[in-house]
């Protein structure tokens, strides 16, 4: 099984460090696992990655679950969840039964975990319920990127609530992968950034850029990535709205530049309008 520590970056203060924090899940988990494993001592957790626990339980843990291997999952994600406070997502691999099939058992736990926005982030998903056959590795049709970007650009702000929503529905509704959910949102952030750029801005500016450019550096639920998406598409809206208010001041400027130099020179409003 694995432990997935969501949204690490919205649950770590600006003070916290993530090797503390990191240090204190991995004890949480492995007090609940050893707990969960009735005592026997073969239960092992090991930090695969920097949110991501994986950890091994003996045959003998399914004694007393009646539903199985879901009913111990949730057991297990609900302590842990409960003991710290955090986001917490269980992943069930596929049954070992003996150690020649523990390779197996990992791989279709972290195949599980391909299946996150699929299943809408729910808080255990077993391999045998969320088979990675049956998500797909598709990228949002292009009248998606346009909706958005047309209504960022209108300030309608709507619209833009109303196009981030249809987004993610997608991602749900076509069992979208995690890379393809990667690459849609980066298309996106993409697309923005170059609409800021075509105005004279910086994108760097953005406070929101590097960490929606860097949001899968560690594990984020769907609820999680909307969130920082939709704040970086505020921050995005906002500065944007600052650009065209700075370019409506700078074009006045200069067209009254123009006709001061140009007092004595026989000067149309159409010629003016072609020039600017």
């Amino acid at each position: 099984m694995i432990a997935e520590w969501n949204d690490i970056a919205c649950e770590l203060g600006p003070d916290d460090r993530y090797g503390e924090k990191a240090a204190e899940v991995m004890k949480t988990v492995a007090d609940v696992v050893e707990q969960c494993a009735a005592g026997s001592g073969l239960s092992y957790v090991h930090e695969q990655e920097p949110g991501v626990f994986a950890f091994i339980m003996p045959g003998e843990a399914l004694n007393g679950y009646l539903s199985g291997w879901r009913q111990l999952a949730e057991t297990i994600q609900k302590a842990i969840a409960r003991q710290l406070g955090l986001n917490i997502t269980v992943y069930a691999g596929k049954p070992a039964a003996g150690p020649e099939q523990l390779a197996e058992s990992v791989k279709t736990a972290h195949a599980s975990r391909n299946c996150k926005f699929a299943y809408n982030g729910g808080p255990v998903i077993v391999h045998n319920e969320a088979c990675p056959a049956s998500v797909n590795y598709l990228e949002l049709e292009p009248e998606y990127y346009t909706e958005l970007i047309e209504r960022l650009e209108e300030q309608d702000t709507a619209a833009v609530s109303e196009a981030v929503d249809r987004m993610f529905e997608q991602f749900h509704r076509q069992r979208f992968s995690h890379e393809s959910v990667k690459g849609s949102v980066t298309r996106c952030v993409l697309g923005i950034t170059r609409t800021i750029r075509d105005m004279q801005g910086d994108e760097n500016e953005l406070p929101t850029l590097q960490p929606m450019l860097n949001w899968d550096r560690y594990p984020v639920s769907p609820s999680g990535l909307k969130s920082l998406f939709t704040g970086f598409i505020k921050d995005s809206s906002d500065f944007i709205a600052r650009l065209r208010k700075e370019n409506s001041k700078g074009s006045i400027q200069k067209v009254k530049q123009y006709i001061e130099n140009r007092y004595s020179e026989n000067i149309s409003l159409k010629s003016i309008a072609k020039l600017f």
